[in-house]
């Protein structure tokens, strides 16, 4: 009985390792373009050419034939492609929908521990490296799907009464006011309830929303 449940959790195990979503890309747009920043100083600018990295979700643009990664310090936020960007944690987060004062945000980036142990168990990766803050993002063909298959991970975070917290079950309930918890206990109980899926987040934050 013990072999056997070895085995299905080792199952199990593989497929939610299969299941991971996977990119060919290093950018989260196919191409660069058109993108008003939002600086820290208040002020927007305006790039021609911009796009955000899937490495640490940052900035990039272009000057001239090189591909430039901003310095996150100055950087508030960014609408671009229709989509409205804000940084959290020094990375570039969308705003996925907004309940009255509250709103929740995606970070999409490269899963790096399991790209490093994909890098380990495979030779068709190995000329990748993202050790260094100078890798070309330009000399890379986005577009091609080869055998370069990039783990891709979604970090979720609530703006909740002013304040950014990650989208966790702890990190929620000791935030929650009183009045909140069984309502919220409630929607996390559902059998459909996923920590990782937009809908459940959006209908999580509309019940602990005043």
């Amino acid at each position: 009985m013990q072999k056997l449940s070895t085995l299905i959790c080792a199952f199990c195990l593989s497929l939610a390792v299969s299941a991971q979503e996977q990119t060919t890309k290093l950018t989260l747009f196919n191409n660069f373009q058109p993108a008003i920043v939002h600086l820290t100083t208040g002020k927007d600018m305006t790039l021609a050419f911009a796009n955000i990295g899937l490495k640490d979700a940052n900035l990039l643009y272009l000057h001239g034939t090189y591909t430039m990664q901003a310095n996150m310090d100055n950087v508030a936020g960014m609408d671009i492609g229709g989509r409205s960007f804000v940084k959290i944690e020094k990375r570039l987060s969308e705003r996925l929908d907004t309940v009255k004062n509250n709103q929740l945000f995606c970070t999409t980036i490269i899963d790096m521990p399991a790209f490093e142990q994909n890098q380990k168990n495979s030779k068709n990766i190995t000329n990748l490296d993202f050790s260094n803050d100078m890798t070309s993002y330009s000399t890379i063909d986005l577009e091609s799907e080869d055998d370069r298959q990039l783990p891709v991970i979604h970090i979720f975070h609530y703006r909740y009464k002013g304040e950014i917290i990650k989208v966790h079950e702890r990190e929620i309930w000791r935030r929650l006011p009183k009045d909140k918890r069984h309502i919220y206990k409630s929607i996390i109980s559902l059998p459909t309830f996923s920590w990782v899926d937009r809908a459940s987040l959006v209908q999580l934050l509309k019940a602990i929303t005043d």
